[in-house]
């Protein structure tokens, strides 16, 4: 009766190969989301760049400004997700 306890092992086999695919996969996603991510900061200070935006459109500056610290957030908890899970 060795058999009653291969469908834990196949779970648990099973579970952790799960675990590995969706860990490759969020590393796979990872560069493109950074990339993204830096490519979307980079627009917006160019835009933040130019002074006039601040005199033309206060409502609109705040808004990138506000945009920019949340890429800035979202930048570092990638940049920690990617240390975490191993990237080199």
């Amino acid at each position: 009766r060795s058999c009653s306890g291969s469908p834990s092992l196949r779970t648990h086999t099973w579970q952790g190969e799960e675990t590995e695919l969706q860990r490759t996969k969020v590393l796979d996603a990872l560069p493109n989301l950074i990339e993204t991510l830096e490519q979307e900061q980079k627009a917006i200070q160019s835009q933040l760049a130019d002074g006039n935006l601040y005199r033309t459109d206060g409502l609109r500056a705040a808004q990138l400004a506000a945009r920019s610290l949340q890429i800035e957030e979202e930048l570092t908890g990638a940049l920690e997700r990617w240390e975490a899970l191993g990237a080199t």
